[in-house]
């Protein structure tokens, strides 16, 4: 897993530990805003966690301080009104804001990075537009390596040969949550040889279900256009 953002002094990529203790750095002042970005089961929520975790690298961020909401399940109060409450009593916070929009990341900058602010902030979602939102740092987690998926099918689903558990982490793209899902509409004895890209695809948008034509062209039509960071 690797770290992008275009202030890297090396051409945009680190490890993950050197992105994770940069990002420390930052929320570690008040006033400072960070977006992390990827796609769905990259692992950007758990890469969060991490930061506030005594156990990975060192310099941990101080849990106590944490306060999270994700959007998809509408917190209350909403993370517009709780920061203004917290920077009225001037009080010390680092805000954890998951699946959070582009305009409300933009209004929470506002907000965070006026005179004097008590508070920093990490927002956390699926893609960003290429227009950077001012005075924030981006970063982009990018999925695992084929290997490293392909080794977590295999150990997942020991039933899949290892054939199967290579088509499968080079379609996913080391997409860990791509991965595991299509290795698990593999049943025993089957295999997934001579199936094209298009089949792989049905194969895990169905689920094991009937197909619906009409769902498959919602999604398409929903899916949002691939982009590079």
């Amino acid at each position: 897993m690797r770290i992008r953002t275009d202030s890297a002094e090396n051409g945009g990529g680190v490890s993950a530990l050197a992105g994770l203790e940069k990002i420390r750095d930052l929320l570690g002042q008040p006033g400072k805003v960070v977006r992390l970005v990827g796609l769905s089961g990259v692992g950007k929520t758990r890469f969060v966690q991490a930061l506030f975790d005594p156990a990975v690298g060192a310099g941990n961020l101080d849990p106590s301080l944490a306060i999270y909401a994700d959007m998809a399940d509408t917190p209350d109060p909403q993370p517009i009104a709780l920061t203004s409450n917290l920077a009225a009593r001037r009080t010390r916070a680092i805000l954890v804001i998951d699946n959070c929009p582009q305009e409300l990341h933009r209004r929470l900058s506002e907000l965070v990075r006026t005179a004097g602010s008590t508070i920093s902030v990490i927002t956390i979602e699926y893609d960003i537009r290429e227009d950077e939102p001012e005075g924030t740092e981006v970063f982009a987690l990018e999925p695992s390596s084929p290997d490293l998926a392909q080794k977590l099918v295999s150990r997942r689903f020991a039933s899949l040969s290892d054939v199967d558990a290579q088509t499968i982490s080079e379609f996913s793209g080391g997409n860990a949550r791509i991965a595991l899902a299509l290795a698990a509409t593999v049943g025993k004895n089957e295999s997934l040889a001579g199936l094209t890209d298009d089949g792989l695809f049905r194969r895990l948008f169905q689920q094991r279900h009937e197909h619906d034509s009409e769902l498959l062209l919602v999604a398409q039509a929903c899916a949002p256009p691939r982009r590079t960071f």
